[in-house]
């Protein structure tokens, strides 16, 4: 059995409203009150409640563990020393146990039980006019999404989506199943119930709720996952068609998407028309989540920050583990060069968007103050810790500053964490685009160009975008490598697209001894994502879990 507590209770959460919900509102997660689930789901204040106690679920579920299973097993990353034992630097050298925290799913699963449950209590109240049916879309759509995340970092896992009841432990005790299960039996009809419902829904997009927008994201990024890549141009259309999110042209605008200076000041969070969904946090909450008390081995609990994203304290705390990879800075800087000579061969007709005033020596041997261009590519120099204070010969040492420079506690860690955001989508499409029409890369380069204009970079010409499939895939993903750094998306690209073993085990490889030394991914078979045998690109089910369970099974490559 899994160490989850009992489910007798519902930690209900308020949200503050005024009027109808608009993509300006945000959800508010304070803990009102703490009854009974079987004297709860009556009223309409009910339904609403318990609807958004599954969105405070996803707080402590997605906290660390987004950036955990998504950007630190990949390739952006570098330790920043070899004397730590802690969760990055596991990740980044893939040295992971299964005595590790991070590869407990306690939370995620405390989640899943919510929307379980909430499923079972909406319908009646749906069926009588007592709920609204949008309720039950987005708690489908949230299911989807845990479970598909599930399938991707540990593969086979229990299927459990009984909600007559309370989530006891006897409920968990049975075998996983594998993921094309999960996918064929949960998570696409979960999709496919959501979609009808946000269909009729009057709200398509708000930032911080599924909506018919962030179920549409949902659906692309299953379907490129499973290769369906139909599908997934037809979800990320569909999203366009709607026209409720666009692509921001100005650095402020990109920079306040993810940026959050003051931590722990309510209001000072991040925004822009390319955010689809993200999860909020806010300093307003208790630090500890009591449903989500977490348990040492041996029964001590333990602060678990469950309200708080830790995002910032990840990249760029005073005592942060990782630094941008010296692989991303050299890829980045051969795209766009730091050095003006190097740009001005590349690009002699795209001068680059920031610039400094800074000492000009003129040619009578004066020097005056002029407005002086800075080379490079503008998100680079945002993300780097140094700025644009660099050295062309240099690289490496750089903590990663996207969500902003300030950094407290983790304990003031308000900052969002953003799931799905346009620019995302569109790059999805630009490679479902690419495989749809092997022989013409025109669509695909076309999507790629309306980023690059975006963010007033130079356009790509067909030669450098790559004369087949493969060629564009390699451009396609080092687009969103750059676009999409330290947000979550790197691992899971690396993985989708049978890229692991070739990008990493040159990392990893023993021989290199150092901050690289660690264990090689084993090569993988066939062309399944779901079905294959992933090895180590799998987490380890955590040992509690087996011991609880004794019906689970270790991934082969941790027994």
């Amino acid at each position: 059995m899994l160490n989850i507590k009992k489910y007798s209770t519902v930690c209900l959460s308020a949200l503050l409203l005024a009027g109808s919900f608009s993509c300006e509102d945000r959800i508010e997660l304070d803990p009102i009150s703490t009854v009974s689930s079987e004297n709860f789901w009556q009223t309409t204040e009910d339904a609403l409640a318990g609807t958004i106690a599954i969105y405070d679920g996803l707080q402590g579920t997605y906290n660390n563990n987004h950036i955990f299973w998504g950007e630190l097993r990949g390739d952006n990353f570098d330790l920043a020393n070899d004397n730590s034992t802690n969760a990055q630097s596991e990740l980044v050298l893939n040295t992971l146990q299964s005595t590790a925290n991070v590869a407990r799913w306690t939370r995620l699963y405390n989640t899943i039980s919510r929307a379980n449950i909430a499923l079972n209590r909406l319908e009646p109240l749906v069926e009588s006019g007592i709920a609204d049916e949008g309720l039950m879309g987005e708690a489908y759509a949230i299911r989807a999404k845990l479970y598909f995340d599930a399938i991707r970092v540990w593969g086979n896992v229990p299927l459990i989506r009984d909600g007559s009841s309370a989530l006891d432990l006897g409920q968990l005790s049975q075998p996983a199943v594998s993921p094309t299960t999960v996918l064929e039996q949960s998570i696409l009809p979960d999709i496919q119930a959501a979609s009808i419902i946000m269909q009729r829904q009057a709200v398509q997009s708000d930032p911080f709720r599924f909506t018919l927008s962030s179920l549409l994201c949902l659906q692309a990024e299953v379907a490129m996952w499973t290769r369906d890549y139909q599908a997934a141009r037809t979800a990320v259309n569909t999203l366009i068609n709607l026209g409720t999110h666009s692509l921001v042209t100005s650095v402020e605008d990109y920079v306040n998407m993810f940026a959050n200076e003051t931590p722990g000041v309510d209001g000072n969070k991040q925004f822009g028309s390319e955010l689809i969904y993200s999860i909020p946090y806010s300093i307003s909450e208790p630090a500890l989540d009591p449903v989500f008390e977490d348990q040492r081995p041996g029964g001590r609990a333990i602060a678990n920050n469950a309200n708080r994203s830790g995002i910032k304290n990840t990249f760029n705390a005073g005592g942060t583990q990782v630094l941008i990879s010296i692989d991303a800075e050299i890829e980045w800087r051969t795209l766009f060069p730091v050095v003006d000579t190097l740009w001005n061969a590349l690009y002699p007709d795209t001068p680059p968007v920031l610039t400094e005033i800074a000492p000009v020596t003129q040619d009578d041997g004066s020097v005056v103050m002029e407005e002086v261009p800075i080379y490079g590519d503008w998100r680079y120099l945002t993300v780097r810790e140094d700025g644009t204070e660099l050295s062309p010969e240099e690289v490496g040492g750089q903590r990663m500053v996207k969500h902003g420079l300030t950094v407290g506690a983790f304990q003031t860690d308000d900052t969002d964490i953003n799931i799905y955001r346009y620019a995302d989508m569109l790059l999805l499409l630009a490679e479902a685009e690419n495989f749809l029409n092997p022989g013409d890369g025109t669509a695909a380069l076309a999507i790629v160009n309306q980023i690059r204009e975006a963010r007033m970079l130079p356009m790509v010409t067909p030669g450098a975008f790559g004369a087949d499939v493969s060629a564009r895939e390699d451009f396609i993903l080092r687009e969103r490598r750059f676009e999409l750094f330290g947000e979550g998306k790197r691992w899971w690209d690396l993985a989708r697209t049978n890229r692991v073993v070739e990008t990493l085990n040159p990392r990893l490889d023993p021989e290199l001894g150092g901050f690289e030394r660690g264990r090689p991914f084993e090569g993988l078979t066939g062309n399944d994502n779901l079905t294959r045998d992933r090895g180590f690109e799998l987490f380890p089910i955590f040992q509690n879990h087996l011991r609880d369970n004794l019906l689970l099974e270790q991934n082969p490559a941790y027994q």
